[in-house]
């Protein structure tokens, strides 16, 4: 019988902390434009002003989501341990994972290989796999299964 995981699990394994805090900032950046500079009827009679209002709405979410980089390790460094952990972090080798995505997904894999430092595992799927690299997941992509 397989047992069913909670969906915080999944969303890591899909990285949504990080997409979610990019989307925040990215948000908060359109705000901000549209705080500094409130569109009115005045502004898009003019091309000039429209076109650098249209410009800062364009630029301001990818300039914020990029500014806010150096402190998302700060805020996502915490999220993610606590992502790990939740998985079943520190894994050995030799353990039983679930592969949580893409295309080997709810395959259960043993591990041959722990990268502690770059928090990622290499796990048995096959030949082609290994010779292509495509059997290394983050420990937020698998979850460690219960043996009973």
């Amino acid at each position: 019988m397989r047992m069913k995981l909670a969906p915080i699990r999944y969303a890591f394994a899909r990285d949504w902390p990080f997409k979610g805090y990019l989307t925040a900032w990215a948000i908060l950046g359109v705000v901000m434009v549209v705080l500094e500079c409130p569109p009115s009827r005045e502004m898009f009679s003019d091309w000039i002003y429209s076109a650098l209002f249209i410009v800062s709405l364009l630029l301001a979410p990818v300039l914020f989501a990029f500014c806010s980089l150096p402190v998302a390790f700060i805020v996502l460094g915490p999220l993610y341990y606590f992502g790990d952990r939740l998985a079943g972090a520190p894994f050995r080798v030799g353990d039983q994972v679930r592969i949580l995505v893409g295309p080997h997904r709810d395959r259960v894999v043993e591990v041959h290989d722990v990268w502690e430092s770059r928090r990622q595992v290499r796990v048995w799927l096959d030949g082609a796999a290994e010779r292509e690299v495509r059997d290394v997941f983050s420990f937020t992509q698998v979850c460690r299964e219960n043996v009973v």
